[in-house]
């Protein structure tokens, strides 16, 4: 079932809830954290959100695309918005029966696999894309390791070139060196002093400096990210 994050008030919830038949999950109040550790194909926003913006951006960064809803616009407000691509698409809060359409352009742009079926000799596990953090290959087992977000981990018996051209089209996933594949969107921190690579759920991943900097290159141009 389609699952949409919904900051609106009430009794637009209560409308959007009996009109359609999808998974609504109430995160007006949720931390970034929740949010981030949870699968979300959309998320509907009303403009009078205190700190729109900024939620905006922890959506973008999670991927998820926004429709922004309102009574009346700002014209110049939906334009800045729509050019830092924070939302996809803005309705009248009276037409919010046309959200079915925008879900149908949407599921038209992204006909990827949300889930990936992780082959071993004799186990086969599903596994939510985005629930991975990295993929690394062990010479000792001769497999490769999928790591998740919630610290699971299970083997797949292709090796890391057979991986890396199955993952080619998530962009977010990078070859940052011969044994490693890592999700970028989970990526918290480049620690330099510790040689490590912080996750978004706080495991590690120890890496040399070359390599760490090799990441802060793709991550910046990945994720158009601004230095400050």
């Amino acid at each position: 079932m389609i699952r949409i994050a919904l900051e609106v008030e009430e009794a637009l919830r209560t409308l959007l809830i009996e009109y359609f038949e999808y998974e609504f999950i109430n995160t007006k109040n949720c931390n970034f954290q929740k949010i981030y550790s949870e699968h979300f194909d959309l998320a509907i926003i009303d403009s009078i959100h205190e700190n729109l913006e900024n939620r905006l951006w922890e959506y973008k960064s999670k991927e998820v695309k926004v429709i922004l809803l309102a009574t009346v616009f700002d014209i110049m407000l939906l334009r800045d918005l729509l050019h830092k691509k924070l939302i996809y698409d803005f309705l009248n809060k009276k037409d919010y029966m046309y959200i079915d359409e925008i879900l149908e352009n949407i599921t038209g742009e992204t006909e990827r696999n949300s889930e990936l079926c992780i082959e071993d000799s004799f186990v086969k596990t599903f596994v939510s894309i985005n629930d991975i953090i990295y993929i690394t290959y062990s010479r000792y087992t001769r497999k490769s390791c999928v790591r998740l977000y919630n610290g699971n981990e299970f083997f797949s018996k292709n090796n890391l070139v057979e991986i890396e051209r199955i993952l080619s089209q998530y962009p977010e996933f990078a070859r940052v060196e011969r044994s490693n594949i890592v999700n970028l969107s989970r990526i918290k921190q480049i620690n330099y002093k510790k040689e490590v690579l912080v996750f978004d759920s706080e495991e590690t991943l120890l890496l040399s400096k070359r390599t760490l900097k090799n990441v802060e290159d793709i991550c910046i141009n990945n994720k158009k990210t601004i230095k400050l």
